[in-house]
């Protein structure tokens, strides 16, 4: 699912050509800590050369979006997407972002009156161009290599995300490569977050772990978490792997973060529970190093499992079922 998990990450990039004028910076008063929202979702992804089909892939599932704290006028939380796919198997992410910036999260909600008005003026970047009307807005662009287009209904009062539709076109040598991802929102509650402000020791640390593939029994590269600090309330870190000569930037807060968990976050049995998507957060014993178990249950199967120390929150181990929609994979602790 490869081609279909780098089209989940480009929607946000599509999306934040209008943000920034429909969002404004105004948080809607029901977007707060606690709250939940859930999207049902599906999407493909298919390349072709010439006029010859090639690989392609297709995923239906959810989108998820967990608000766990608000810093000044931004807030942060979990961004979770859990795709299954016939061919592929099951696709899970879930990743700390700032849901006000769709470039990596915060599809479910817009500044409505901003919106009304960018559609009413048709006001859109250049090459592109906006249409719809009140409670709708498209938006489409279109360059040498690519068309693209986006599809949001929301609620004109609140600012609620309803629907999103969003595709792509691009043209390279090989040939056309089209893609698709369409959400539709099912329902929005909320949960009794603990009133946690102080970030957790370990959550100053730097760390690394080792990388296994389980099929083969073989370590195949660490992966380094190094602290950079903490800014407005935010702790930041970057992230490179063995091999890879990139390196990512992550966010932690107060209750989560890339390489730990407050630990009070352990002592409740269940974190999230999803009747209607069948996906649940839960405790789930003691693990093989001592720690207790955080597992991610989606339609009766594990697809994640994560072992923190119960007194300070770090993680020790992590289990990948299916990582990526592959092989099963294990990340423990270095040091």
């Amino acid at each position: 699912m490869k081609s279909l998990r780098i089209f989940v990450l480009f929607i946000g990039v599509f999306i934040f050509l209008f943000y920034n004028k429909a969002h404004s910076g105004t948080i809607p008063s029901w977007v707060k800590e606690g709250l939940v929202v859930v999207y049902y979702s599906e999407g493909g992804a298919g390349t072709g050369i010439g006029t010859t089909r090639g690989s392609g892939a297709y995923g239906s599932g959810y989108r998820i979006f967990v608000v766990l704290s608000s810093v000044g006028n931004e807030i942060y939380g979990l961004d979770i997407t859990l795709l299954s796919s016939p061919v592929s198997g099951v696709f899970f992410t879930s990743n700390i972002e700032k849901l006000g910036d769709p470039i990596k999260g915060g599809l479910f909600f817009v500044d409505p009156k901003n919106t009304d008005k960018i559609v009413a003026k048709k006001e859109a970047p250049p090459k592109c161009k906006v249409s719809g009307n009140p409670g709708t807005f498209i938006l489409e662009c279109e360059d040498r290599f690519s068309v693209k287009k986006t599809m949001l209904v929301y609620d004109r009062k609140t600012g609620l995300v309803k629907e999103f539709t969003v595709m792509e076109v691009t043209q390279d040598f090989k040939g056309k490569n089209s893609s698709v991802m369409k959400g539709k929102y099912m329902k929005h509650f909320y949960i009794d977050l603990p009133k946690v402000k102080k970030f957790p020791p370990e959550a100053l640390n730097s760390r690394t772990y080792r990388m296994i593939n389980n099929m083969l029994g073989m370590p195949f590269g660490n992966i380094h978490i190094s602290f950079t600090g903490v800014k407005n309330g935010i702790t930041h870190y970057n992230i490179s792997m063995t091999g890879v000569p990139v390196v990512t930037k992550a966010i932690g807060l107060p209750l989560l973060g890339p390489h730990y968990i407050n630990p009070v976050l352990l002592k409740r049995n269940i974190l999230l529970n999803i009747p209607e998507a069948n996906f649940q957060v839960s405790l789930g014993g003691t693990g093989y190093k001592g720690g207790t178990v955080l597992q991610y249950i989606w339609n009766g199967s594990i697809i994640l499992q994560q072992e923190y120390d119960p007194q300070t929150g770090l993680k020790l181990y992590e289990f990948h079922p299916q990582y990526m929609g592959g092989f099963p994979v294990s990340i423990e602790l270095i040091h």
